[in-house]
């Protein structure tokens, strides 16, 4: 099942998703952004109060702890496995760090637009945001949440997608 993180849920907040097995609660981890969608498996029926390990379908690890007869907590951990690789990415590639049009990118824009609107597209050439990303090695990227960034270039700089 897919949910998504509310917007205004903390790190290590928890939230409320229904399932067809009743309510569940979901803790947001670090690394994960408020309005990211995460992917997990529903649990089997707990035989007992024990805590209870699944895996996520392309998401990362998670931990059911609970009753049936109360909401179950899931813990969904961050996007990167033992192995360093982020969990859904091929092996064998490298993490680097790059520049990208983000949210600063786009407030500096915006704010030239209104001083001195012909620089406004001088952002869009030197981005101010980076982030860290995993390159596989067929050229596509995830961030360390495990989201995959999408493909796409502005003046030769990735445009948008996740900041981690």
């Amino acid at each position: 099942m897919q949910a998504t993180i509310p917007v205004g849920t903390p790190e290590g907040g928890q939230f409320q998703v229904q399932t067809p097995q009743g309510p569940m609660m979901l803790t947001r981890q670090p690394g994960q952004a408020e309005g990211q969608t995460i992917t997990f498996m529903l649990p089997e029926a707990p035989k007992a109060a024990e805590p209870q390990v699944v895996q996520a379908v392309a998401a990362a690890p998670v931990t059911v702890v609970g009753a049936q007869a109360q909401p179950q907590v899931i813990v969904v951990q961050g996007g990167v496995g033992a192995d360093g690789v982020p969990v859904g990415a091929p092996p064998g590639g490298t993490w680097l760090t790059e520049q990208y049009s983000g949210t600063t990118t786009m407030i500096i824009a915006i704010v030239l637009l209104l001083l001195i609107w012909p620089a406004t597209c001088a952002p869009f050439c030197c981005p101010c945001d980076s982030r860290r990303v995993y390159r596989a090695p067929d050229g596509r990227k995830w961030t360390p949440s495990g989201a995959m960034v999408p493909p796409s270039d502005c003046c030769g700089h990735p445009c948008g997608g996740p900041a981690y």
